[in-house]
């Protein structure tokens, strides 16, 4: 899997400010959310609450990294 396959909006992304986590639909790409039992692969404790990213000061543009690569 790439990166891209979960954190679909990190091609896109130019600073560190937007969330680059996965949302529902990245999963579903690969996995069955509708079963619970695959839900743990990334909610762990029954811990199902939105997750708020840290914020950071680094300077770091993950389309010129991906880009890059191609």
């Amino acid at each position: 899997a790439e990166c891209e396959d979960c954190h679909s909006a990190a091609a896109e992304s130019v600073d560190l400010k937007s969330s680059l986590l996965p949302v529902k639909d990245d999963c579903a790409a690969c996995h069955d959310v509708e079963d619970d039992e695959n839900c743990g692969l990334c909610h762990y404790e029954d811990v199902y609450e939105a997750l708020i990213p840290a914020t950071s000061q680094l300077l770091f543009n993950h389309k010129f990294h991906i880009n890059d690569q191609n």
